[in-house]
């Protein structure tokens, strides 16, 4: 009896001392740090995020138009919009600048007669970066309101024995380096320097545009290589008479 009374008295010492599950119990409340009277970090679950090229993948199918399985996935981070300049139409602004300077001897500074013409072409047309002698090429030079040299402008390279030629491309770079004159001249690579239908027509409409704009055309001189049939080796269309009246 008595050895009854007593394991009953352990059992019940025994369920006084475990806790209450009533009771909430905060974990590693009194836990002791390593360095300090801190209490340990708790450590937060780690849930897997998605790789970028499975991101990648799932807009593919969503664009493509291909059916996706209706599963759970994290949303995806919020874009940010680039703001700028990106995606924007943009303008520029323009200026004139020469090339390159071409020395000439003081007698052709000043341009008014068909072989001053035709000498500057020889020393810097002819020997322009881009001129080609077995094609037809237009140049204009530039001059001013005393009639001196500007500069000039290759124009236009077409094919060995056509071209094509618009005002707005013969008188672009004229307006804007402000010239007062033009001269006109192209090159007939057949070595023939009598003018085509097409060069007479085509001079008297850049005449027209010419004083639409207030720039004088003075002449269109056609160049070819000094041979016994042409000992000059140009012909100049306001010569020949092909000119209006007064122009």
């Amino acid at each position: 009896m008595g050895d009854n009374k007593k394991a009953v008295a352990e059992r019940k010492l025994r369920h006084s001392r475990r806790p209450d599950p009533r009771k909430s119990v905060m974990k590693n409340a009194n836990r002791i740090h390593p360095q300090g009277n801190k209490p340990a970090p708790v450590q937060q679950p780690q849930t897997a995020r998605p790789s970028a090229p499975e991101l990648l993948a799932a807009d593919w199918r969503s664009v493509t138009g291909v059916k996706q399985p209706q599963t759970a996935r994290p949303s995806a981070p919020a874009r940010k919009i680039q703001t700028g300049l990106s995606g924007q139409y943009i303008a520029k602004e323009f200026k004139l600048i020469s090339l390159r300077e071409c020395p000439i001897p003081n007698a052709l500074s000043i341009c008014e007669t068909p072989p001053q013409a035709a000498e500057y072409w020889r020393l810097n047309l002819a020997t322009h970066p881009y001129f080609d002698s077995e094609r037809e090429c237009l140049a204009v030079l530039i001059l001013n309101s005393r009639l001196r040299l500007k500069g000039h402008v290759l124009v236009s390279i077409g094919t060995i024995d056509t071209m094509l030629v618009h005002a707005r491309e013969v008188f672009r770079t004229s307006i804007v380096a402000g010239a007062y004159a033009i001269i006109l001249m192209h090159n007939h690579p057949s070595g023939d320097t009598s003018p085509s239908d097409s060069d007479i027509s085509t001079t008297k409409q850049l005449i027209e545009a010419g004083k639409v704009l207030g720039i004088d055309v003075l002449d269109h001189l056609i160049m070819t290589r000094k041979t016994p049939d042409f000992p000059k080796g140009y012909s100049s269309l306001r010569e020949l008479g092909h000119f209006p009246a007064g122009s």
